[in-house]
């Protein structure tokens, strides 16, 4: 996750035959890297609007423990299942 920068599009692609989750979303980049998997608790929430038809828009919002050595790395996303193209948050907002 060190290679994704704030605001970077992201792609989320359901692999409703992953033989771990059947509501598995993968996490893409723009370069088409596959970064990880979005946490089952809100995979559960986000597959069925996908396999819905709705139109869903991700951004890489930050990477969590990117200035800690030996941490484990978490990608924050900023992601519209409306059709809207996600925004970063503006500086000093308390939202996310």
């Amino acid at each position: 996750m060190r290679i994704c920068l704030p605001g970077e599009w992201l792609e989320l692609v359901r692999e409703p035959d992953n033989e771990h989750d059947h509501l598995a979303i993968a996490v893409v980049t723009g370069r088409d890297v596959r970064v990880g998997y979005v946490g089952r608790d809100r995979a559960a929430w986000i597959a069925p609007k996908i396999d819905r038809g709705y139109l869903n828009h991700a951004i890489v919002e930050r990477v969590k423990g990117i200035h800690l050595d030996g941490a484990t790395l978490g990608l924050v996303m900023r992601i519209n299942m409306d059709g809207k193209e996600p925004e970063l948050p503006v500086s000093g907002d308390r939202s996310c």
